[in-house]
């Protein structure tokens, strides 16, 4: 199959209007076997719309709550203080414990493997979903991602850890060469590694999302849309830059429930009221959901706090 036809498969399942068609050959069929059609195709599509709802698709008042964690900070938010609560979805971040090298195979120091079984065993608990994030070293994940045959065994031992942890998915954090930004045969090559990868974990229902930035649609092709879950837009400042990066990725292509508004737990604009009004804005035009990027930061969980309250979900004071 190639990565159109996937493109095209992904889209039927996306868009389609389900409809059950009958020919009039169902005359001559008993009517107890075309109750079975009717009814497993109803199953079918009921199967497809819970799917949907969980990685956030549909448009719906649901909205998700991405934290991403950084495992070597985990000292400033020790696992007993993390509100999974107030999450659904839960971003690993190893740093330089899980890398890539430029043949595909995953450099794993093993540094992490308690830590992060523990968070998802905890994480599973509150039905929060977990990824693990890929892409810290962009020449080597650049080198990857420019041959077929590395991408596949890359994808493929991500596959395996992805099992191994019993993790619900990855998260992309490729923005090019420092510096310089991606070029254009890399857009190409990071648009067919997210297909690639969705391909692989279609059957197993795992979650493919990436961070997308703020100034410029730049790391993807539209031809990748169908292949992800989520984008989570790296907008960590004010309303005025949230607004526009918003509008950026939807006239990209992404619809609203599957685009996430990044929300910065640090620095100058780590307020609550900015806090407030990003996730009032995202409720209130149907988006899929809000990125904290990171919870590390948010000692006191003031800020997700905020979150949850601005979403109409915390009655904590």
């Amino acid at each position: 199959m190639t990565n159109d036809e996937l493109e095209n498969d992904i889209l039927a399942i996306r868009h389609s209007d389900f409809v059950i068609w009958i020919s009039p050959r169902v005359s001559r069929i008993s009517s107890r076997l075309a109750a079975w059609v009717l009814m497993l195709s109803c199953l079918f599509v009921a199967t497809v719309v819970a799917e949907a709802e969980e990685a956030g698709e549909t448009s719906g008042t649901k909205v998700n709550v991405v934290g991403w964690y950084v495992w070597r900070a985990n000292e400033r938010l020790p696992h007993e203080r993390i509100r999974f609560e107030d999450l659904t979805h839960f971003v690993y971040n190893p740093e330089f414990d899980l890398l890539c090298s430029a043949d595909g195979h995953l450099k794993d120091t093993h540094a992490i493997d308690e830590d992060l079984d523990a968070l998802v065993e905890v994480a599973h608990r509150h039905r929060v979903k977990v990824q693990i994030m890929l892409a810290d070293c962009p020449a080597e994940f650049a080198a990857m991602m420019s041959k077929r045959s590395s991408r596949k065994t890359f994808i493929a031992e991500v596959l395996a850890y992805v099992r191994q942890h019993k993790l619900d998915g990855v998260e992309y954090d490729w923005e090019g060469m420092p510096g310089e930004g991606p070029n254009a045969q890399q857009v190409q090559d990071y648009t067919d590694l997210l297909i690639e990868t969705k391909r692989a974990f279609a059957g197993e229902r795992l979650l493919v999302t990436f961070d997308g930035a703020v100034w410029k649609p730049c790391f993807i092709t539209p031809k990748a849309i169908p292949a992800v879950d989520f984008v989570n837009i790296m907008s960590y400042q004010g309303m005025d830059e949230a607004r526009e990066a918003l509008k950026m990725w939807e006239d990209f292509g992404f619809p609203r429930g599957r685009i996430y508004l990044g929300v910065g737990f640090y620095g100058d604009f780590a307020d609550v009221q900015t806090v407030r009004a990003k996730a009032k804005h995202v409720l209130e035009h149907g988006y899929g959901g809000l990125f904290c990027f990171h919870l590390n930061l948010d000692t006191d969980a003031s800020l997700l706090k905020a979150v949850s309250k601005a979403l109409g979900r915390d009655d904590s004071p």
